[in-house]
């Protein structure tokens, strides 16, 4: 069921709500009383009365000033065969709208009391018409493929799996973690920037931004509710230690991944405390590998710069334009609308190669596939087999590394420290010849530090003989069951295994 919004209708009853103190909002909450008792009259018989415009502004006047009253216009409702999960939505829609209303004037107010207009310009952001026929999943998803791979040369399923996010932007409301589309490359020029400015044009509300403040992502995140879109990440990031904010800016965004993150700021003169949403839909463009903490909440994309008989198309102001554009976006929104109630419910099966985390980023892009079909389901998830799977060891932090190269080290068996640390230093495309500030091969001393937070210490232990100091296998073997992946690394190491 799909009622279109009268955006402007809401922002007049708003601002004309607003224009007096907290007595005016009081008799706000009273108008919308009044309103929804005679509203709720033809609730019988049409329930498509609970989307027009009216209702849903006085709702949303209920779950900003009563959560009480609107708990219970929710429950009856549902009584009433209203699907409440979808109606939550719209009513979330028109509280969005109010706020970014209210901010507008604000701002209006603001630039008065200055004598003359703000610097910069408001963001204005325009919901888009959702297309007007029932869309086919599988159709659109191939079409935003082909749109993708037309202007971008991207590794396998990279394609694939930028169509799924794009498509995700839009059902956000149906997820419980906000994976990030981080699009990293070696060298500049290999089509990040392009691959943003294509995304923006298809994703949900989009912001795109190549620098931007800690108050501003909370702020605008909390207001507009975005798929906000960060160029050059590690130009504006910097060092943290050259940049003060840059740690700040970390630290939001990592907290938006999970649903209900927010962080906590004081407003306005009292220094209220006030709460501000992080979660949403995020994609951003580096150079730079990420820190852990941000690639184990992302789904990276490995950018590659064009060859010589690469054939693709320039993407530029005029391309944009095309209605092909416009098209997918709106059939990307009627979709997620139609759909919202089941992607709620949706429960993918659980991939051996994708842990914990990995797994949660990629859940919402499989939900999505598997309504598209077998093959589609198929594909995201050879998706993130290649792009999630194969890339976590590279991701890893150099304590599991270490964890990895010990057990296929000891492969089983007792090893002394001294010969532990040759062997070390002997494996190639690793640190541990190279190790610390003194690029010397790890000692000792140094491989006992990185192993105790693993709960894991030398002893004297019997080896060819004599007592030495070293490490005794059946002491690693937690370790190695908790931080090392289990299915892959199983089948190479029998030893642990059959432990």
């Amino acid at each position: 069921m799909s009622q279109k919004i009268d955006g402007d209708d809401v922002a007049r009853v708003y601002r004309a709500s607003h224009e007096s103190e907290p007595r005016a909002a009081q008799s706000e909450l009273e108008r919308a009383k009044d309103l929804l008792v005679d509203r709720k009259k033809n609730l019988v018989a049409d329930i498509t009365v609970a989307y027009s415009t009216d209702f849903l502004w006085a709702a949303a006047v209920f779950s900003e000033q009563d959560a009480q009253l609107y708990h219970g216009l929710r429950n009856d409702l549902k009584g009433r065969g209203v699907a409440v999960s979808d109606w939550d939505g719209r009513v979330r829609q028109v509280v969005r709208k109010r706020a970014a209303d209210k901010a507008a004037a604000d701002e209006a107010a603001r630039a008065a009391n200055a004598g003359g207009r703000l610097a910069g310009q408001a963001l204005v952001i325009s919901d888009i018409e959702p297309w007007d026929q029932p869309v086919d999943i599988k159709d659109l998803l191939n079409s935003l493929v082909a749109l993708l791979k037309r202007f971008l040369i991207l590794p396998p399923y990279a394609a694939e799996a930028i169509a799924l996010y794009i498509v995700h932007t839009y059902a956000l409301d149906a997820s419980r973690h906000a994976p990030r589309l981080a699009l990293i490359s070696p060298e500049m020029e290999c089509g990040k920037t392009t691959t943003i400015e294509l995304i923006k044009c298809l994703a949900y509300r989009p912001i795109a931004a190549s620098n931007i403040s800690p108050a501003a992502i909370y702020r605008v995140i909390d207001m507009i509710a975005p798929t906000l879109m960060l160029d050059e990440l590690d130009r504006f990031l910097g060092r943290a230690n050259a940049n003060p904010g840059a740690e700040e800016i970390i630290g939001i965004l990592n907290s938006g991944h999970a649903r209900g993150a927010h962080v906590i700021r004081t407003a306005s003169n009292d220094h209220e405390p006030r709460k501000f949403r992080t979660f949403a839909s995020i994609v951003f463009a580096s150079i730079r590998a990420l820190p852990e903490t941000w690639a184990s909440r992302s789904i990276i994309i490995p950018m590659r710069r064009k060859k010589g008989g690469d054939n693709v198309e320039s993407f530029d102001s005029e391309t944009e334009e095309e209605p092909i554009f416009r098209e997918l976006a709106r059939k990307c929104a009627r979709w997620t609308a139609d759909n919202l109630a089941v992607l709620k419910t949706a429960k993918p099966e659980k991939l051996p190669e994708l842990k914990n985390r990995a797994f949660d980023n990629w859940r919402p892009l499989l939900n999505i596939a598997d309504l598209a079909g077998a093959a589609w389901s198929l594909k995201a998830r050879e998706a993130a087999k290649q792009l999630s799977g194969k890339a976590r060891r590279d991701r890893e932090s150099s304590g599991v590394q270490l964890l990895r190269d010990l057990r296929d080290l000891v492969a089983g068996r007792d090893l002394g420290s001294k010969e532990l640390c040759a062997r070390l230093a002997e494996l190639e495309e690793r640190p541990w010849g190279a190790w610390g500030k003194a690029r010397k091969p790890i000692s000792q001393h140094q491989l006992a530090e990185m192993l105790s937070p693993y709960g894991i210490s030398p002893k004297e232990i019997w080896l060819n003989g004599k007592n030495v100091r070293g490490y005794e296998f059946k002491s690693c073997a937690d370790a190695f069951e908790r931080y090392l992946s289990s299915a892959e690394d199983e089948s190479k190491n029998p030893a642990l295994a059959a432990d």
